[in-house]
């Protein structure tokens, strides 16, 4: 999923480049909100995949954060 960090500004800070076919299905966010309303398990699913994208960044942010400059541009 992509998006989900431009929920609280209305708005997604970055660009995705499909580095092969792809397709792409666009839900505005009102929309999918209240989707999940009437699909529980929806709901579910997106509550994990933001938890995912949350455990993701922060494993990032430690690994980062316990390495020197030079380390860190060597991994970007």
């Amino acid at each position: 999923m992509v998006g989900l960090d431009g929920i609280d500004e209305e708005q997604y800070p970055g660009s995705v480049i499909a580095l092969e076919t792809t397709t792409v299905c666009e839900i505005p966010f009102d929309r999918l909100d209240l989707l999940s309303e009437e699909l529980p398990e929806l709901r579910g699913q997106l509550y994990r995949s933001m938890s995912k994208e949350l455990r993701d960044d922060r494993r990032m942010m430690r690994l980062l954060s316990r390495k020197t400059a030079d380390q860190r541009l060597a991994s970007f």
